[in-house]
């Protein structure tokens, strides 16, 4: 099984949701407002002196699912620009 995790601006949340509706998930956790810094985009942290925040979606992938939703994510991270979307993948395996 493969956990993919998207951390991405707020601003695009439509588009990232109707992307992934697309994909046939069997399931996914989203949170609608996380901030944080990175090494490509300035902070977010919800201040005034930091505005903004993120999203974030948790996937766990069974096989086959990544070949289907790494396109999907590859045109999103096109359009959207480098600044707007990470995504971070491990392995795993269901415990319980």
């Amino acid at each position: 099984m493969q956990i993919l995790m998207m951390v991405y601006d707020v601003a695009f949340d439509e588009e990232v949701m109707e992307a992934l509706s697309r994909c046939h998930l069997s399931g996914y956790t989203k949170w609608s407002r996380v901030v944080g810094a990175g090494e490509r985009s300035q902070p977010r942290l919800g201040t005034a002196v930091w505005p903004g925040h993120n999203c974030a979606v948790l996937m766990a992938l069974e096989n086959g699912g990544l070949a289907e939703v790494t396109p999907v994510l590859q045109g999103l991270y096109r359009r959207m620009g480098e600044k707007s979307l990470a995504v971070f993948g491990w392995t795993a395996e269901r415990l319980i």
